[in-house]
């Protein structure tokens, strides 16, 4: 039998299996066939990309999953009925919606002709996903890097977390708010509804419905007049500024996340800021206030295995030069630049032991060992699941793209082989 004949065979066993009863019923409830992906305690993401298409992000690796729909029909089926339950009528005049969904995780969805067929992307942000354990589990941070970022919250300076949409912004955010200490009080901005904290200690702010700017700057200015210990800001954007603008009365606390493809575009985002605030200024003169306020930049990315990664964390000198402590060396391991920064004193001051020794650029970082074998796992799964990327029916598949031995691979020792007949 040809691999072509087999792939088809499996491919038709897997739209058989996936749709039972139970699963059409459920589209009606909620999101459907993805519920059970969302259930699942390791995924954090969930990203459908036409009905064919679905894939999920599980301890940190993205892979394809078994989940599929019928066809695109169904699929837009879902978006619309779920769209439709919060009041939002999603068509080609309105293509796109985000919001937080009852099952506690964030949705965006779009619609033709904006893409070229229905998509969806779910993010959990359960508690079990943003910790630092859960981040050294992954290998997204080693262990010393997150201790060195726990530390961080106790030194004089702000902090700019930065990188590209859907990265790891908001996890490691929330991850440091979790580690301060509760004999303090602290606010949080979050323009993007996706982090709760029940301690009394934290007070938190939904702007996303406050239109009025003039109203917005007086409060944001109200609140910083009380000085609490920390202010973190997610994803604020246009009223950025006025954080900024906080910061250059005295405050500098802040820790924010912002959507950057670098980190000198980060940089640049808080020196537009600054210029917005004061138009009078010379650029120069804001790019040096932008790094008296700012001491600190940590960059997150994904690598080539789709790992959501801390790419960098760089301490930014009054001279606006951006130096590197630590960086990804490769898939899989961070390391010391030998870069000492100036702020360190301020670390060992705090409760945290941290030596030196951690910035030699001859380091070895440590990592949770356990995760090893799944990670070296993983990564043979998503170099063959590359493969099949975008690859929709059996007919676009070329023969010559892999071999018999990746499709075994790919199928696993749990897959029933079935004859023709049976079909």
């Amino acid at each position: 039998m040809s691999l072509k004949d087999r792939l088809r065979k499996e491919i038709k066993k897997k739209e058989l299996r996936a749709y039972v009863p139970e699963n059409n019923a459920a589209e009606f409830i909620g999101l459907g066939v993805l519920e059970p992906l969302i259930a699942e305690p390791l995924i954090n993401s969930v990203y459908v990309n036409g009905a064919k298409n679905v894939y999920i992000q599980r301890k940190g690796v993205v892979m394809q999953s078994t989940v599929t729909f019928r066809d695109n029909v169904q699929l837009e089926n879902l978006v619309k009925k779920v769209t439709a339950n919060i009041g939002v009528q999603l068509d080609d005049k309105n293509p796109y919606v985000e919001f937080n969904h009852r099952l506690g995780v964030n949705v965006a969805m779009t619609l033709p002709p904006l893409s070229n067929n229905a998509m969806i992307f779910i993010k959990n942000y359960s508690d079990n996903f943003a910790n630092f354990k859960t981040l050294t589990d992954e290998r997204s941070v080693s262990k010393e890097i997150a201790m060195f970022l726990e530390a961080t919250t106790y030194i004089e300076g702000s902090i700019i977390i930065a990188g590209k949409k859907d990265t790891l912004k908001t996890t490691l955010l929330s991850a440091l708010a979790k580690k301060v200490t509760p004999k303090d009080r602290y606010f949080l901005f979050d323009y993007k509804q996706e982090l709760k904290f029940e301690e009394s200690y934290y007070t938190t702010f939904d702007f996303s419905s406050f239109k009025d700017s003039a109203q917005k700057q007086a409060l944001i200015s109200s609140l910083f007049a009380s000085n609490p210990s920390r202010v973190f800001v997610n994803s604020a954007k246009d009223d950025l500024v006025y954080f900024v603008s906080e910061a250059l009365s005295g405050y500098n606390n802040l820790i924010v996340t912002l959507e950057a493809s670098n980190k000198q575009e980060a940089l640049d985002r808080i020196i537009d800021s600054i210029l917005e605030n004061k138009p009078y200024l010379h650029y120069q003169d804001a790019k040096k206030l932008a790094c008296s306020i700012f001491k600190l930049i940590i960059f997150v990315d994904t690598n080539e295995i789709g790992q959501r990664k801390v790419s960098s964390v760089s301490e930014i000198d009054n001279d606006c030069e951006i130096n590197d402590i630590f960086y990804l060396g490769d898939v899989k391991e961070h390391v010391s630049s030998g870069f000492v920064p100036d702020f360190y004193e301020q670390i060992k001051e705090s409760s945290l032991l941290i030596g030196s020794n951690i910035f030699d650029s001859s380091y070895i970082h440590t990592y949770t060992q356990v995760f090893e074998e799944d990670l070296n796992e993983n990564k043979k799964n998503i170099d063959i699941l590359k493969k099949f990327k975008k690859k929709s029916t059996v007919e676009e598949l070329k023969e010559d793209e892999i071999t018999e031995q990746d499709y075994l691979e790919f199928l696993g020792d749990d897959t029933e082989q079935i004859d023709v007949e049976d079909l």
